[in-house]
Formats: C-alpha cells, structure tokens, sequence
C-alpha cells in the first residue's frame, strides 16, 4: 500500500515535465498554424513520455532501495 500512495506523489523532476507538456498542449490548441500546432502536439508527447520514463526510474530505484534494505 505505500508504494501506491507514493506513485500518487510525483516527484518535482515528473511535475515539471507534466507542466512543460500541458503548456505545450495549451499553446496548440490556440496556434492558428498547422505545422505549430503539429509541433507542439508532438512536444507535449515528448515531455509526457518524459515524465513516464523518469517515474519508472523512481519507481526502480524505490524497488532497489527496498530490496538492498530487506538483505541487510
């Protein structure tokens, strides 16, 4: 159960993705260009996928934490 209370929490590394991606999600969908809009779309996927690699690292180094804690 602890550890699903901390996947709630989200480290600042992952909020600050989360925000750079919703900014990018907000300027798309008020550029008037297409090709702007296509780019910040696709940016937005960056910083979402971004933010999901560095929560499964957290999450991983969580998990090693535990494990080196248990064999002591």
């Amino acid at each position: 159960m602890q550890d699903q209370a901390a996947s709630r929490v989200k480290s600042p590394q992952v909020q600050k993705c989360l925000e750079k991606a919703a900014y990018c999600e907000r300027m798309a969908s008020i550029v008037s260009d297409a090709d702007a809009r296509f780019q910040f779309a696709e940016v937005a996927k960056q910083w979402q996928h971004l933010a999901k690699q560095i929560e499964e690292l957290e999450s991983e180094r969580q998990r090693c934490r535990i494990k080196r804690a248990a064999e002591r």
